[in-house]
């Protein structure tokens, strides 16, 4: 529940957004997303990666 202590230290208004990336298939079924504006999943595809 690390992650629920430190994301009060990057939100400071009800606009502001947090993106969750899990590194593994066990993150990705430990997280679970809460949203009141709904959420968007973003496929691999949409994503580019610069070193």
């Amino acid at each position: 529940m690390i992650l629920i202590k430190e994301v009060g230290k990057f939100i400071s208004s009800e606009e502001d957004s947090i993106y969750v990336v899990p590194l593994c298939d066990r993150c990705v079924r430990l997280c679970r997303i809460i949203s009141n504006s709904g959420i968007t999943e973003i496929r691999e595809k949409n994503v580019e990666f610069v070193p």
